[in-house]
């Protein structure tokens, strides 16, 4: 019985590690293909690309750590009336440091590219959420047509 535990242990050990590894490899893909996409989208020069990648980063993770700090601890049906108000007036607060985030980092981005580079980074941005999420959709059609047909 105790070899059967430490089998079972291990195994969920070792598929533990390489889900987290290929989670990782994943990531690091869609971060090249960001990268690819929106150096192509914006005609980065590569002068440009030196300056602006150091500080496009720095953007998305302070972005990353607010949004972070966006969701709720419970759900709202679990709050009582004090703590949904609080967590109203917190969104606000969060809100406006994403604004001045955005503010700062225009400013930041404007010292390294042309004003019209900048104006297509947001829709870039945009162009590309919005091929990943249609990626994932038609991944998961085909993945439910494959389960249908496997019933």
């Amino acid at each position: 019985m105790r070899k059967i535990i430490l089998a079972v242990a291990l195994s969920l050990i070792v598929f533990t590690s390489f889900a987290q590894r290929d989670r990782g490899a994943m990531h690091d893909r869609l971060e090249a293909q960001r990268i690819s996409f929106l150096t192509e989208r914006l005609e980065l020069t590569p002068d440009e690309a030196q300056k602006f990648w150091p500080i496009y980063n720095e953007y998305k993770a302070e972005q990353k750590a607010l949004k972070k700090a966006r969701r709720p601890k419970k759900k709202v049906d679990e709050m009582s009336e004090e703590e949904i108000e609080a967590f109203i007036l917190q969104s606000f607060e969060r809100e406006e440091k994403e604004i001045a985030l955005k503010r700062k980092y225009f400013q930041e981005f404007k010292r390294v590219l042309p004003i019209r580079k900048i104006g297509k980074l947001q829709q870039a941005e945009k162009e590309f959420r919005r091929k990943v999420i249609d990626r994932l959709k038609t991944k998961g059609e085909r993945r439910g047509e494959k389960e249908r047909r496997n019933n």
